[in-house]
């Protein structure tokens, strides 16, 4: 259930690819260098830079082939032959290793063991999304410094990708089992049960590179909402859409804070699609009272 879940939500928020376009492979990681072909009938407006293309930016007919020698993103727009323009479509390819993420989780004191749920949202797999798929995920190393447990070197390496933490139940939702919020990750990522994600890690935890590391998180401040979801990010987002179970885009707006108004909706369960101008794209769920 957990597995079909997530395969759908991602499927329905992040396969932007419009049908006139298509990118060849549909993976977006390799470890040696690779090359893509990206298709279309008409002419192929792109950039491999992350740009935005222009009608002045490099073009080819009906195809071009694009060497990803090292990370780059490919931007594109098509034009066709009775010169209507489609939507600019973008696709973020990866090559080489991917960074091992480390996670470490401070849980209550009567917890006698943590463990971790582990998902990767770029680069993208086979069917969209590598998750764990046992519940409860993997078993976190008690550190012995200050309660707090750690997990290195996950079998899942991403660039973008978020985690849960649970008291190592094996099946969620039954009495006595424990989950946090979705953490979206960097890197490295440092979360107190009690206080939520935290910036300022006791030294003992900390290793001389680890304290240079950039820690990117999203963490919703309540759930279930009534009036509006709010969240504690060091991220910029631009703009957000809210989407009901089925993926439909109910809302999509400039963020200008960080809360969004919900009050108008139905009782239910929810997305929030969070979007920046970077390469950080963030779902958070949530249940409208």
């Amino acid at each position: 259930m957990l597995k079909t879940l997530f395969s759908f939500i991602f499927c329905i928020l992040f396969s932007n690819v419009d049908a006139q376009i298509g990118f060849n492979p549909p993976l977006t990681h390799y470890t040696n260098p690779y090359t893509v072909t990206v298709s279309g009938n008409g002419t192929l407006y792109f950039t491999t830079d992350g740009s935005t293309p222009t009608l002045s930016s490099s073009s080819s007919v009906n195809n071009f082939v694009v060497n990803i020698d090292q990370n780059k993103t490919i931007k594109v727009f098509l034009v066709d032959g009775s010169g209507t323009t489609s939507a600019i479509e973008t696709k973020k390819y990866y090559t080489g290793n991917l960074p091992s993420v480390k996670i470490y989780f401070k849980p209550p004191s009567n917890w006698v063991s943590a463990c971790t749920m582990s998902f990767m949202e770029n680069p993208n797999s086979s069917n969209g999304l590598v998750y764990d798929p046992i519940y409860p995920g993997f078993q976190m190393t008690n550190t012995m410094c200050q309660g707090w447990f750690k997990k290195e070197n996950l079998p899942y390496a991403y660039e973008d990708g978020f985690v849960y933490f649970n008291n190592c139940f094996p099946v969620p939702n039954i009495p006595g089992a424990i989950d946090t919020s979705g953490l979206i990750v960097g890197s490295v990522v440092y979360y107190d049960f009690s206080l939520g994600p935290i910036t300022n890690p006791p030294a003992c935890l900390l290793a001389t590179k680890e304290a240079d590391e950039k820690i990117s998180l999203v963490k919703i401040m309540q759930n279930p909402v009534a009036e509006s979801v709010q969240f504690d990010t060091d991220l910029k987002f631009k703009e957000y859409a809210i989407l009901n179970f089925e993926g439909k885009i109910v809302k999509k707006d400039i963020l200008k804070s960080n809360a969004i108004d919900v009050s108008f909706l139905p009782k239910g369960s929810y997305f929030v699609q969070l979007i920046s101008n970077a390469k950080q794209n963030v779902i958070i769920q949530f249940i409208k009272n």
